[in-house]
C-alpha cells in the first residue's frame, strides 16, 4: 500500500456523496479532482478522503448536538478509486520505490525509501 495519511490523491472514479436537506449535493467529487487523505484503513484496503463520500449519522439531542438531527461525515472509499498526485506532472502518478543509502554524521549507514513518480522522476510525498 503506497498511500499514506496527508498524501494528495487524485480520484480515478466519480464518487457521489449524500445530499443535504435542500437536495444540494454534498461531497460530489468528479473524476480527476485532487483531495487529501485523512486516514488509511489497511485491513479493509480503504482510505478516508477529505470532502468525498459523505454519509449521515442520525444523532439524538445531547449537549454536543443540542438540536439533534443528521450529522454528515466522510466515509471510506476503496483504495483502487484513488491514485497519488504528482505536482510536477500535475496529475495521477504511478510510483516506484527507490532506496537511497546514506551515511549519517556518526558514519552509520541509513536506508531511505522514497516514492518516485515513474513518469517524471519527482519524489512524491516524503520518505518512510
Amino acid at each position: 500500500m503506497r498511500i499514506r495519511k496527508n498524501d494528495q490523491v487524485v480520484l480515478t472514479k466519480a464518487i457521489t456523496g449524500a445530499k443535504q436537506l435542500d437536495r444540494k449535493a454534498l461531497g460530489k467529487e468528479e473524476k480527476g479532482s485532487v483531495a487529501r487523505v485523512l486516514s488509511v484503513l489497511k485491513d479493509d484496503e480503504r482510505v478516508v478522503v477529505e470532502g468525498v463520500n459523505y454519509v449521515y449519522r442520525h444523532v439524538r439531542r445531547s449537549q454536543k448536538h443540542p438540536q439533534g438531527g443528521r450529522v454528515a461525515k466522510e466515509a471510506p472509499i476503496h483504495l483502487s478509486n484513488v491514485m497519488l498526485y504528482c505536482g510536477k506532472c500535475n496529475g495521477p502518478a504511478r510510483v516506484r520505490m527507490q532506496v537511497n543509502e546514506k551515511t549519517d554524521t556518526r558514519g552509520k549507514r541509513r536506508r531511505e525509501v522514497l516514492r518516485v513518480c515513474k513518469r517524471c522522476g519527482e519524489v512524491v510525498g516524503g520518505s518512510r
